[in-house]
């Protein structure tokens, strides 16, 4: 499998979300031992265990098929952890993470179709997405883990 390329800030915001999880599962099965402990059977707390399974097991898959590459160092033009501002024929105008991986908010994976037309594009740059007019009207450097939740 080819790993995806994505800023040492978003690896490491990946790490630490990876980290937390392992953090707040080893503490709901210390209060459910606790509670067992006590004679309290009923076990309420299995559904938020499955649900920090699940998204510990998502993030430990995106932390696998990531590569960190060193964070952009230029604001010229577009590169794997850019922060861009598009502006879309509509009016409306969006600040976007360019990252090897999405499904995050404020994340536009090179993968996507906009991510593939931006990646090395410099500011005024227009594109055709989606049947829309896209033009890019900022590329800043990442200051941290900014904009990542």
């Amino acid at each position: 499998m080819q790993k995806k390329e994505v800023s040492v800030y978003f690896f490491q915001f990946i790490k630490h979300r990876v980290f937390k999880l392992e953090s707040e599962l080893k503490a709901l099965h210390q209060e459910s031992k606790e509670r067992l402990l006590e004679g309290d059977k009923s076990r309420p707390e299995l559904a938020q265990e499955e649900q920090l399974q699940k998204a510990l097991k998502e993030a430990k898959v995106v932390l696998r098929s990531c590569e960190p590459v060193p964070n952009p160092s230029q604001d010229d033009f577009v590169q794997v952890g850019s922060v861009v501002e598009f502006s879309f024929d509509n009016g409306l105008t969006k600040v976007l993470r360019v990252e090897g991986v999405g499904g995050f908010p404020d994340i536009c994976s090179t993968g996507s179709t906009l991510g593939k037309k931006v990646l090395g594009a410099k500011i005024d740059a227009k594109f055709m997405v989606n049947k829309r007019n896209v033009t890019i009207t900022k590329i800043l450097l990442p200051l941290n883990n900014e904009g990542l939740s």
